[in-house]
């Protein structure tokens, strides 16, 4: 149960974003997730990122 958590937490950014492309609002994607609306509007403007890295210059503001 713990690989299928960490596997779903692990995709979620590209979850929501798909949902959201999908037509469903980010309101309704807050409802059935539970993340906050302001977690989905940072997912949706955070360049797509691939096992954790951001895609981009390095040393920009999402830099952690």
């Amino acid at each position: 149960m713990l690989t299928e958590w960490a596997t779903v937490t692990r995709d979620r950014d590209n979850r929501v974003r798909a949902a959201v492309a999908a037509g469903v609002t980010k309101h309704r994607v807050s409802v059935l997730t539970g993340i906050a609306r302001t977690t989905i509007d940072r997912i949706l403007l955070d360049p797509i990122v691939s096992a954790g890295t951001s895609i981009g210059p390095s040393g920009g503001p999402n830099e952690h």
